[in-house]
């Protein structure tokens, strides 16, 4: 198994615009052997949210995904840090 973070929850609050959103992104094995990148995200104040799964063959293939997504998201003004799993 590849040492590197397995999670991570971000946040970005911006109260003036009332802009308050959450991200997560963690990597879980499925049943048949291949990877699960699992994405949520939503606004912090509502249980509600969306989810997407997406399959890789190897761990390290999700994990190279979920680097660029997480880069994408800080980036964009998201902040927080890895839950390692």
């Amino acid at each position: 198994m590849i040492e590197k973070e397995q999670a991570v929850y971000l946040i970005r609050v911006d109260a003036s615009a009332n802009y308050y959103r959450y991200y997560s992104v963690r990597v879980d094995p499925d049943l048949f052997g291949r990877w699960s990148l699992i994405r949520q995200w939503g606004r912090l104040d509502y249980d509600g949210g969306a989810m997407r799964v997406d399959s890789f063959e190897t761990e390290a293939l999700a994990l190279g995904k979920m680097g660029e997504i997480v880069g994408q998201k800080r980036r964009r003004g998201y902040f927080g840090g890895e839950v390692t799993g």
